[in-house]
């Protein structure tokens, strides 16, 4: 199977963690290209590439530090060419996790 990893730069050791252990489970592996990864790309082209890599997956892996947005951006992308995205890390402490208790505290 051909396993797509997008991940926040800030989790990047994490994500060399999972593909790594794809990679022994006989899958294919990839990971979309950051925007530090080809300065030579405007950003038009950057997610030019992206999406093509999107589209080569079978599956997509998602994980996310609930900072960057453009990492919503690729899922979004991947959720619209109908990509089997599967959510592999998203820690607790994100502001969206903050908003979810904020409702739940409140009488």
């Amino acid at each position: 199977m051909k396993k797509l990893f997008i991940g926040s730069s800030g989790l990047d050791v994490r994500v060399k963690e999972k593909m790594d252990i794809n990679r022994t489970m006989g899958h294919e592996v990839k990971s979309l290209i950051s925007d530090n990864g080809r300065p030579d790309l405007n950003m038009y082209a950057l997610v030019c590439e992206n999406r093509q890599l999107i589209e080569w997956a079978d599956e997509v892996l998602i994980l996310w530090d609930g900072r960057d947005p453009l990492t919503m951006l690729y899922v979004g992308i991947a959720f619209g060419l109908r990509k089997e995205v599967r959510t592999e890390y998203i820690p607790q402490r994100t502001l969206d996790q903050f908003l979810v208790e904020i409702g739940r505290r409140q009488p």
